[in-house]
């Protein structure tokens, strides 16, 4: 993996915490607003020569993503149930390996 020049970096995550702050502004997000630095537990910024302007940044409530076009792509809910488990909830991880054991059909008309 192509290493990311640590001003790049930086900048990156600048940009993104203020399209963050924008965005849980207008949304009512339950979060402690500006997000700062010291907010976000762990990030994922992409070399731009790679895919463009993408990246994560992850706050203790919730996970922001960042498309190729360096705008907010999505935001999920860290305390939704299907992200309280490694895998996933039971319930989902039940109905994941049901439909691993069943047989699949293929239709064409």
């Amino acid at each position: 993996m192509t290493p990311v020049p640590l001003a790049y970096k930086y900048v990156a995550t600048v940009v993104m915490l203020l399209e963050i702050n924008y965005c849980a502004s207008r949304l009512h997000l339950t979060l402690d607003l500006p997000v700062r630095v010291e907010d976000v537990n762990s990030n994922f910024i992409v070399h731009p020569k790679v895919m463009g302007f993408q990246g994560r940044l992850n706050t203790q409530k919730y996970t922001f993503v960042f498309a190729k076009s360096g705008r907010l792509r999505f935001i999920v809910e860290l305390a939704h149930p299907f992200y309280r488990f490694k895998w996933g909830s039971p319930e989902f991880s039940n109905y994941y390996h049901e439909m691993a054991k069943s047989t699949s059909e293929r239709v064409t008309h």
